[in-house]
């Protein structure tokens, strides 16, 4: 078993229009594998663990995950609540409550209690006396807690959280093959566009990520750890009823003492051990996903005037392996992953969908754009490290660099090229994507490379 819990990286199978190869400077990234021509599905993931962010929970399903139809509806509050009323999560119906409810008590209902006894009083984005919600905006507050934890923290707690109880799912035996197993290897490249159901990342996968310690400052490794402490009894309750041989296994993973890991009974190992096993291992963890998670955006919130719109946190562990470029060639749109057999509703977060946003030659690595589109790359490069804590080295950013020095440009002006997958409709903020990938969901369905269509508006072009 312990060879399993602690299973080697994940590799791009051979079919893939992708590989993993290792990149001078960067480390491991994805390679076209072979020519791709522009407008070509190149992989698709399955999220490990997915929250709605905080801004969100009154407009997005907290179980399927879905969008509303307008911005009008967006206003529009869920109509169902979680059956506990912690305030947290809303659903946009009884069954997907119910759904959710196993999951869902273990996570925000748990952490309500402990951190956010006023959520459901409360609430983070309250109803306007029209009964209707304020428009969406960015800078909301989070729902309330007793930490001075802000919105960002609180969502970053909230899917570490979740990456717990999926691991805790999948070594109890609840994540097997058919909706939630390893099937499919969830990579396009397939004739007529169509895309198999993509593989289960499992959380060794999640583990095997890069944690950049050294790249965060000593104040965040020091708020990391907080955290991590006040987790740990949660987690510690939430395997109450578990066997032992199943909390040592999520143990084994997270590279617990061997005193712990190798305790043969619960009575073995003192409280106080098991707690300081759970909260180093919860650190580390907070480091993978901060530097591995990817945000979900939609036009759905504000329209398509609006910058994109974010409405969830979501770790996808096989997609990991783009490294930023301000021109980015591959670009990426969350999908829904459709019905299940039992239910009409999605089966959980979408998946991510990447695709080529101009041809790509056998070798030539694929990234994607880790930001929203800026023209002045002083902006840019001040956001990455800010956010993402590199330095931009990009040729666009270097051309920028270099054309301030001469003082040829105005480096605060688009170039005419600088970003080919943006929509051309004047005000239209959205991306240009392969059409019908809008409309995809877990069965096939057919992805024309030759047309496109803007995510935000709708229109349509060709190569």
């Amino acid at each position: 078993m312990t060879a399993d819990l602690l299973a080697p990286p994940w590799r791009a199978p051979a079919t893939a229009p992708l590989q993993i190869a290792t990149v001078p400077g960067k480390g491991r990234a994805f390679v076209a594998r072979t020519d791709l021509a522009a407008g070509e599905i190149v992989q698709r993931c399955r999220a490990y663990g997915a929250i709605v962010d905080s801004q969100s929970l009154r407009r997005v399903c907290a179980h399927c995950f879905a969008l509303p139809a307008s911005p009008d509806a967006a206003c529009r509050p869920l109509p169902v609540a979680c059956r506990a009323d912690c305030g947290v999560a809303f659903y946009c119906s009884a069954a997907c409550e119910a759904g959710a409810w196993p999951r869902h008590r273990l996570i925000d209902c748990a952490l309500a209690r402990r951190f956010f006894p006023d959520a459901a009083t409360r609430p983070a984005v309250p109803l306007l006396p029209d009964g209707r919600l304020p428009p969406w905006q960015a800078d909301h507050p989070g729902p309330r807690n007793d930490r001075d934890w802000d919105a960002y923290t609180v969502d970053m707690i909230r899917l570490v959280m979740d990456l717990l109880v999926c691991q805790l799912k999948e070594n109890s035996g609840a994540m097997v093959d058919g909706g939630q197993g390893r099937s499919g290897h969830g990579n396009g490249g397939h004739e007529n566009g169509a895309l198999d159901p993509p593989e289960q990342p499992r959380f060794c996968d999640v583990w095997n990520l890069c944690a950049n310690t050294d790249n965060f400052s000593a104040a965040r490794r020091h708020q990391f750890a907080e955290i991590a402490a006040a987790l740990a009894p949660l987690v510690v309750a939430m395997y109450a009823d578990a066997p032992w041989s199943i909390e040592r296994a999520a143990l084994v993973q997270l590279r617990a003492p061997e005193a712990v890991a190798h305790a043969a009974t619960r009575s073995e190992v003192t409280a106080d051990d098991r707690a300081a096993a759970w909260a180093a291992g919860i650190q580390q963890l907070i480091l993978r996903e901060e530097c591995n998670s990817f945000g979900l955006y939609t036009f759905h919130l504000k329209g398509p005037t609006a910058p994109r719109q974010g409405y969830a946190v979501a770790v996808y562990p096989h997609a990991v392996f783009y490294n930023h470029l301000c021109r980015p060639n591959v670009g990426h749109l969350p999908i829904p992953q459709g019905p299940t057999a039992e239910t009409a509703t999605a089966a959980g977060p979408p998946d991510m969908v990447f695709y080529t946003t101009m041809p790509l030659a056998a070798g030539e690595e694929a990234c994607i754009a880790y930001m929203e589109p800026m023209s002045d790359h002083r902006q840019r490069r001040a956001l990455l490290k800010d956010v993402f804590l590199f330095e931009c080295r990009c040729s666009v950013c270097e051309q920028s660099d270099c054309a301030a020095q001469a003082d040829t440009a105005d480096v605060t002006a688009p170039r005419p090229d600088f970003r080919r997958d943006l929509c051309p409709v004047t005000a239209c903020q959205g991306r240009l994507v392969p059409c019908g990938l809008i409309q995809l969901h877990s069965k096939a369905a057919a992805v024309s490379p030759s047309r496109l269509v803007c995510e935000a508006c709708g229109t349509r072009l060709s190569l």
